[in-house]
């Protein structure tokens, strides 16, 4: 699936999270990486129709929800596969401010 959102936005940077944890769990074929990558999945579609939540912003935030507590279920779960506790991560928005 190919996002709608040739240039940015939030849309596009939502989208592109959930597609980046999709593609992270195919090579595991195990049912808890299929259920994650199902729902990774099922996500990028939603962050793909962005454009058509404008007027329900209450759906936008539980999507956003959704993909940050998914993002801590796939680093949870890819972690203890490898034997390892993953460094917690936090998506940030690019900006332009050099702080």
């Amino acid at each position: 699936m190919a996002s709608q959102y040739p240039g940015g936005g939030s849309g596009v940077f939502f989208y592109r999270e959930a597609a980046d944890l999709e593609r992270s769990l195919r090579a595991d074929a195990s049912p808890r990486a299929r259920e994650l990558a199902i729902q990774a999945k099922r996500l990028a579609a939603v962050f793909d129709d962005w454009a058509k939540l404008r007027a329900e912003p209450a759906r936008k935030a539980a999507a956003v929800r959704e993909l940050f507590e998914l993002n801590r279920a796939v680093l949870e779960y890819l972690g203890a596969a490898s034997g390892r506790k993953p460094a917690p991560t936090v998506p940030r928005a690019e900006t332009d401010d050099d702080e």
